[in-house]
């Protein structure tokens, strides 16, 4: 019965968190069950390598998103890396990356004022995925001064020449 069998293994962890025995247990448990997001839940406090070596074909790691969450005054670009031979999915709208993710192939660019979220996960060559990884941005752009315009009015009965200066980066219309 493997719901009172886990209900033991809690326990067991509960009194001695670096229990192997308990942990490979819990491994033949869910490995015979299929139960991959068990696997990453009983995973998400342990930091004892010995035990995570166990389950090691089903940790897979996060990845990693090049800028910290923030608000910006220009264009970015996000790159996304993770370790080699991971698939890395993401969603720009904060949806699951799992669901309906696209591919990641080359760094995204955000040049369009707002919020944006994303959300990205790596996934192996078994079709597991790792945790989900997101990062909220927000673009706003400064207001450009307003251009010099000399001279800036008035009354003139000859041919006269207006000069515009215009603050750099920007174009006047």
């Amino acid at each position: 019965d493997h719901k009172t069998a886990l209900k033991y293994l809690d326990e067991v962890i509960q009194r001695d968190e670096s229990n192997i025995d308990a942990y490979k247990i819990y491994y033949r448990i869910y490995t015979k069950d299929n139960d991959l997001d068990a696997i990453q839940e009983l995973l998400s406090d342990v930091t004892d390598n010995k035990i995570l070596d166990i389950f090691s074909e089903y940790v897979i790691d996060k990845p990693t998103l090049s800028e910290k969450d923030g608000l910006f005054t220009s264009t970015f670009e996000l790159k996304i890396t993770a370790k080699k031979g991971l698939d890395i999915y993401y969603t720009l709208d904060g949806s699951d990356p799992r669901d309906m993710g696209t591919l990641y192939v080359q760094p995204i660019e955000f040049i369009e004022a707002g919020e944006h979220v994303v959300k990205a996960v790596t996934k192996n060559k078994d079709g597991n995925y790792s945790d989900v990884v997101t990062g909220e941005y927000e673009i706003e752009f400064a207001v450009p001064e307003m251009p010099a315009i000399n001279p800036n009015g008035g009354t003139f009965t000859t041919t006269t020449y207006i000069y515009i200066t215009v603050p750099k980066g920007c174009t006047a219309y």
